[in-house]
């Protein structure tokens, strides 16, 4: 399964309809918490930005994620890395010159990037 998505400020993001038909799933945890969770259209079942809020397991982060398949315009935005490559199907090549993070790599720099000046996904 391949996801483009588009790191988004918290404070930049407004939900402008359809809010009702939002839905979520919880899987069980499988390494450690937080557990995985998806949120999903229950009308179509498209993913759905998560904005997350505070809760038990701490306060929401200062960013999250938007699927690219649901932007009406041109973000303007380009793809600036490939992560989870450990995790693609062996006969998926990667055929550009993006740089291509494991998902340690991936953690290293989400924890580098929460301390640092640059915002995740080099957005």
């Amino acid at each position: 399964m391949f996801a483009a998505m588009v790191g988004v400020d918290r404070d930049d993001f407004e939900l402008v309809s359809g809010s009702e038909l939002v839905d979520s799933y919880e899987a069980p945890i499988l390494e450690r918490p937080p557990p995985y969770k998806i949120t999903f259209c229950r009308r179509c079942g498209s993913p759905v930005p998560n904005p997350g809020s505070e809760d038990e397991s701490g306060p929401a982060e200062a960013w999250f994620e938007v699927p690219a398949g649901l932007l009406d315009d041109d973000p303007v935005l380009r793809p600036d890395k490939h992560i989870m490559v450990d995790h693609k199907a062996p006969w998926c090549e990667i055929e550009d010159s993006l740089p291509q993070l494991d998902r340690q790599a991936l953690f290293e720099l989400r924890r580098a990037s929460r301390t640092g000046p640059t915002r995740p996904g080099g957005a």
